[in-house]
Formats: structure tokens, sequence, C-alpha cells
């Protein structure tokens, strides 16, 4: 593999909200490499959060190609992991059927 940096995930919050509160504290246990967008004064923020999820809510996630809306723990345990997963894996990779990779040095 190139050098491919891992998906960051993506937490949206407002100033002031407890629940988004939790679900920083949550990330910065388990997933400390994410980007926070504070909608509260940023509507292109806003925006993206809509088209990710079709939802004005916070606190949300975006992690691998899941978005979840709202903290509770179990969910986002599973999507941050599924996330991790994804970030690990080659993109490029063609299935084994296809025959060895002549430039794979594994």
């Amino acid at each position: 593999m190139y050098g491919l940096s891992p998906m960051k995930n993506k937490l949206f919050t407002m100033r002031d909200c407890p629940h988004c509160r939790d679900a920083r504290a949550f990330l910065d246990r388990r997933a400390p490499v994410y980007v926070e967008y504070d909608i509260t004064d940023n509507p292109e923020a806003l925006r993206d959060m809509l088209t990710l999820t079709g939802r004005a809510e916070v606190p949300t996630l975006v992690a691998g190609y899941e978005a979840v809306v709202g903290f509770n723990v179990d969910t986002w345990t599973r999507v941050v992991e599924h996330g991790e997963a994804i970030s690990k894996e080659d993109p490029f990779r063609l299935p084994e059927s296809v025959g060895p990779d002549p430039h794979d040095d594994d």
C-alpha cells in the first residue's frame, strides 16, 4: 500500500450540547483520530451533516461508511470498530480469484 491515510471519524456537535460532551469524551477514549465540526455557527458544516445524514440532530458520528445520529455507547462502539476495520483495508486490492498481485510485497 502506498501510505493511504486512514479515514478520520467526523463528529458533528453544537456548543452547550450535553450529549455532545459525552460523545466527545467517548471518542477521546475510544477513537482519538476524529475531526469535530461545530454546527452552531457554521452553516457549511450543517449542510455537510445534512448531506451525509439527512437529519439536523447532534451529536452525529460519521465513521467509515456509516453515520449515526444521537449518542449511544453500544451503537457508537460498533460504528467506530467498523470504521477502523474499513480504514485498514486496501481499497485497490483485487480479489484472490484474479490471481496473485505481482506488485504485492507481502
